[in-house]
């Protein structure tokens, strides 16, 4: 009985995800080239390379930045009103922040992107409260399964999204397509998950805490991961790995453009086939690893892989040399990050699982924002720069996760 209102759960949830990533993965191959090429780009066409890397970094950095701030004020709310509500509360939010910016691109308003993906950013709190669902119904046991299942359901919609987005934003498959498309598919999908998730997906989490809401206490969630003895040290290792992975996430449609003149069809293609190894990462990588190695070594050992190809990328020649070297760093950070959240999730009680995933939303929120911004800064100095630095600092995060380890037990 209990397996079968866990899949009465888990499926719909499954569903949910696979539309949501789809969402966010249909802007990812047209914001490169909305910024980075002149003849298609919404910055005037005299505008410097510096300039145009500045602003793509502030335009993805906003949308963290308000992610930041949003995450651990819904993860809380979710621990006061409950998983469902929070999540409807997030894809209506996250519609009409894609709206926004397909508005703004349509009439050439840079404002009203930037304000679109600061809507968006506050509103994308459904991966961190859909990892609080899995947490509710999770044993001990089987955390790890259930955590990369709903992981890989984003892997499923990141695989479908950007060629989706490549292909909706190409005036030569229908006149009307622009770079606007995307983003307005994007907002109806967000809709759909609201409408689909009201009708299936059953409450997991029965509130317990009565107080008001609190939005300053929401935001000073993110304290708690550096305060708290109980997950003080994986949060550090957490946002290492995820400032380490943005860079490379963040700079990498602007590289493969550049270097290798991609249109942003083969920008999807990518982005796909970097879907498909998170897939293969959390399906048959991450089983492979917890089964023969400890949490801590799986962790490890992936951010020395990912180290280890990212330093590759900046000794490459050639576009096939780059997809390969690329496998390492998908794969690897996947695996390490799926496994780092359980870990998390593991220190902490039940009742306090709205409140870690909280605290990792916004780790993970704050790696990004910083990162973002440090991919544009060090792709002003050198081509290469952002991969040689974010490979340097996926080996040195071994030592914080050898730490963390060792404080373990310090609670």
């Amino acid at each position: 009985m209990l397996k079968h209102n866990k899949i009465f759960i888990l499926a719909p949830l499954f569903l949910v995800l696979v539309i949501d990533t789809m969402g966010a993965g249909i802007i990812f191959p047209i914001l490169s080239p909305l910024f980075m090429t002149p003849s298609e780009s919404i910055l005037p066409l005299a505008t410097s390379e510096t300039v145009r890397q500045l602003w793509y970094g502030i335009t993805l950095t906003s949308w963290a930045v308000l992610m930041f701030i949003g995450a651990p004020f819904l993860g809380d709310l979710s621990d006061r009103i409950g998983r469902k509500k929070v999540l409807v509360i997030c894809l209506a939010g996250d519609a009409l922040g894609f709206v926004l910016s397909g508005i703004g691109i349509q009439i050439g308003s840079l404002f009203l992107v930037i304000v679109g993906r600061l809507v968006s950013g506050f509103f994308s709190g459904s991966q961190s409260i859909a990892q609080a669902v899995i947490a509710d119904i999770s044993s001990h046991q089987d955390k790890i399964n259930n955590m990369s299942w709903i992981i890989f359901a984003n892997c499923v919609g990141f695989v479908i999204g950007p060629i989706a987005g490549g292909y909706l934003a190409d005036e030569n498959i229908m006149s009307w397509f622009t770079y606007s498309t995307p983003f307005y598919v994007a907002g109806g999908l967000a809709l759909l998950n609201a409408l689909m998730l009201m009708m299936a997906l059953v409450e997991s989490y029965k509130p317990k805490i009565k107080a008001p809401i609190n939005i300053i206490k929401g935001l000073m969630v993110f304290t708690d991961a550096f305060t708290s003895k109980k997950v003080r040290w994986h949060s550090v290792a957490l946002f290492i790995i995820e400032f380490t992975w943005t860079i490379f996430f963040v700079y990498v449609p602007v590289f493969v453009l550049q270097k290798y003149q991609y249109d942003n069809i083969e920008i999807a293609q990518y982005m796909s086939y970097m879907g498909v190894l998170f897939a293969i990462a959390l399906t048959i990588g991450i089983k492979l690893c917890t089964r023969y190695l400890s949490y801590a070594m799986t962790v490890n050992i992936n951010m020395i892989a990912m180290g280890l190809g990212l330093i590759l990328m900046a000794t490459e020649t050639s576009a096939k040399e780059f997809w390969l070297y690329s496998i390492p760093v998908a794969i690897a950070c996947s695996i390490a990050y799926s496994v780092l959240i359980t870990m998390c999730s593991n220190r902490v009680s039940h009742d306090e699982q709205g409140w870690v995933m909280g605290v990792i939303g916004a780790v993970v929120a704050a790696a990004f924002s910083v990162g973002a911004f440090a991919a544009s800064l060090l792709a002003t100095i050198n081509i290469y720069a952002p991969f040689i630095f974010a490979g340097i600092l996926s080996l040195l995060s071994v030592f914080v996760m050898n730490y963390a380890e060792k404080n373990k037990n310090d609670k």
